[in-house]
């Protein structure tokens, strides 16, 4: 009788532990893969409604037009690991255009890129040292330093679109141009992608920005000078930025001032997006680029199935919303103490 209670015993205890097996293997499909099955629904939708929608020439068309915003969020996710915000990146995402193009009137292609990046990194640097030595908010920083650039690119331009001289044609292949079948601009998104995962997953300044992000004064006891490394986030942040404005004017062969404001609720909404892909809540290199993929694979079934642009810019909302507060959800746990 006793071995018998104790086989029920065992039996009902497998059962119960069996159970909570399958609901902690439940849940954890959710927070890792949630938004993926999710992306996968939509993609099955907008192939339902439109038997165009997934094909190879709308895929390789919505990779390729995503690049410049998913430029964009990458530079971005690197100030927000870090623990800040950078309002300024659509603005210098225009400027770098505007400096580029007036820079090819005086100088060859080549050069005239170099000089814009040089110009973004230094904005960059003054973004991180405005944070940090200047004890400034990340938002009231960047936003000045976002009217700022502005500025200085309209008393360039004169509010006026600045044309690339002719003869320059490999700069506009970077915009129009393939590498055997695969469109340039998409081939630099992989390449400024590989090189951005690795910078923030791989190498030492990454994993000191990180450390700075999750707790900066664990890090700073620990010995990271953390001043540095949020003003080295702030300057890639910034040049790849730039990257995205260099590729924007290689397309249209002309800048236009304030041309890459569009870019900035995008690039938030991917990041908050992306952290809840594959990861509980953080920000992450891959989770942004399969955010901005989220989102344009919604901007472009939208268009497939018919509905506005109106309605477009009120869904990317509301994923933004609820994006960042399912990222919330999964840091619960976490003590709030960042009210900026």
């Amino acid at each position: 009788m006793a071995t018998t209670t104790d086989q029920t015993g065992e039996q009902t205890a497998a059962t119960a532990g069996a159970r909570e097996r399958r609901q902690i293997g439940v849940g954890w499909v959710v927070r890792r893969f949630g938004t993926l099955i999710v992306l996968l629904l939509l993609i099955a939708y907008f192939t339902v409604r439109s038997p165009l929608f997934l094909t190879g020439t709308n895929l390789s068309l919505l990779i390729n037009n995503m690049t410049e915003q998913a430029l964009v969020a990458m530079g971005l996710t690197f100030v927000v690991v870090v623990g800040s915000f950078d309002l300024s990146v659509g603005a210098v995402t225009a400027a770098t255009g505007i400096f580029v193009a007036s820079l090819m009137q005086h100088l060859p292609a080549l050069p005239a890129c170099v000089l814009a990046l040089l110009i973004a990194a230094a904005i960059g640097g003054i973004n991180g040292l405005l944070v940090t030595y200047g004890r400034l908010s990340g938002i009231v920083a960047t936003l000045a330093m976002s009217f700022v650039v502005i500025g200085v690119e309209l008393s360039i331009s004169n509010g006026y679109e600045v044309s690339i001289p002719p003869g320059n044609g490999a700069f506009a292949a970077l915009g129009n141009g393939t590498l055997g079948r695969i469109p340039m601009p998409s081939v630099a998104l992989v390449v400024i992608f590989l090189l951005c995962y690795f910078m923030l997953n791989r190498h030492r300044w990454g994993r000191y920005i990180q450390a700075t992000g999750d707790n900066s004064l664990a890090a700073y006891f620990s010995g990271i000078p953390i001043y540095r490394y949020v003003i080295l986030a702030f300057m890639f942040s910034a040049v790849v930025s730039a990257c995205a404005g260099l590729i924007v004017v290689a397309r249209a062969t002309s800048a236009q001032p304030t041309q890459g404001a569009e870019y900035l609720i995008g690039s938030f909404a991917a990041i908050y997006l992306g952290s809840t892909i594959l990861s509980e809540g953080r920000p992450h290199m891959l989770g942004t680029l399969l955010g901005t993929f989220f989102l344009a694979v919604i901007s472009s079934g939208i268009t497939f199935v018919g509905f506005s642009y109106q309605q477009n810019q009120l869904f990317e909302g509301i994923v933004l919303a609820l994006s960042v507060l399912i990222s919330a959800y999964f840091r619960r746990g976490e003590i709030h103490t960042r009210f900026i």
